[in-house]
């Protein structure tokens, strides 16, 4: 599969004309004068145009060994230096609406984006917004950990199969009638590319540090010194309202993923059921997910944490309903 068409890529051959015929074809039909440049002028074409880049890779293999360890050469050695996993996910992502130019920008950023720190992964998250993954209100909406984890490695690479951007604001706004806590998985009318990605790693995140995740998505809410994109804001204090109100609505959103104890607990409601996406994240019915952490950990301390983390939040999202 060629990733981006350009008019003087070869055609398939019908099947009766040798492979020696082919491969004669092949090169004729392949501008012969691209053998002849000097190999500071290919990569030269190569960093000047990320379409061309993409392409040259379906011409001849010093080309694709040149786009792989040049351009894309952070996402290629992800990929463990396999050419075909690399073309597996650039195609994936073309198909999902990217341009050679995000894949190529994706590439140059990768390091800096999955290695940034905590107290630094807001500012280099920024790069999320440039790519088209996040709008700006989204972004201003994510605590740093929100942030963090869409950072990974894995969870970006993946991220980027998906179509752009994983959450709009129509989407977050309707959270209280598209996104209900207790609604049926069958009767679920809606679910973000945002929820297909966390879908993927909720298992790893496990139940403690989803509880954990929407309580920090809380607290941030009033953390008025964090960086902030505010072109598409009149000033900086609308941005930090709009902020404080769509952090609010992503963590009800997370609130899905919870257990039927769990939110018994936060919302003190005895007849809260598990999540709508609770069972698709972590399997079945069956323990709540205090008794899963128990069992995983045979830890007092970690059932300990999990409580906290249920009060914890619980105080919040009262908060969070006294402010309206």
């Amino acid at each position: 599969m060629s990733l981006i068409p350009i008019g003087w890529t070869h055609t398939a051959m019908p099947r009766d004309i040798s492979e020696a015929e082919h491969s004669d074809k092949r090169d004729a039909d392949r501008p012969a004068y691209l053998d002849g440049l000097p190999t500071e002028l290919k990569l030269a074409i190569i960093h000047a145009d990320p379409d061309a880049a993409l392409a040259l890779m379906d011409t001849t293999h010093e080309f694709e060994t040149l786009v792989c360890e040049g351009p894309l050469r952070p996402i290629y050695d992800y990929f463990g230096q396999s050419p075909g996993r690399l073309r597996s996910f650039l195609q994936s992502g073309i198909r999902s609406g990217k341009t050679a130019a995000q894949l190529v920008r994706l590439a140059e950023v990768f390091h800096e984006v999955t290695s940034a720190p905590l107290d630094y992964v807001r500012y280099r998250a920024r790069y999320l917004v440039e790519l088209g993954m996040l709008t700006p209100r989204i972004y201003n909406a994510m605590c740093p950990s929100f942030l963090q984890i869409l950072c990974e490695k894995d969870t970006l690479t993946f991220a980027f199969s998906r179509r752009f951007p994983l959450l709009s604001e129509s989407e977050l706004g309707e959270h209280r009638n598209m996104m209900r806590p207790y609604m049926d998985e069958r009767e679920i009318n809606h679910a973000s590319e945002l929820d297909i990605v966390l879908l993927r790693v909720a298992p790893s995140l496990g139940h403690v540090r989803l509880l954990k995740l929407a309580g920090e998505q809380l607290s941030d809410r009033n953390r008025f010194g964090r960086y902030l994109i505010e072109r598409i804001f009149n000033n900086r204090g609308e941005a930090v309202e709009r902020a404080k109100q769509d952090g609010a609505a992503l963590a009800y959103t997370l609130t899905r993923y919870f257990c039927a104890d769990d939110l018994r607990f936060i919302d003190c409601n005895r007849r809260a059921t598990d999540g709508a996406l609770y069972r698709t994240a972590f399997g079945g019915r069956g323990r709540s997910s205090a008794d899963r952490q128990s069992a995983d950990s045979a830890s007092a301390g970690r059932d300990f944490d999990h409580h906290w983390q249920r009060c914890h939040v619980h105080v919040l999202f009262q908060q969070v309903g006294r402010d309206g």
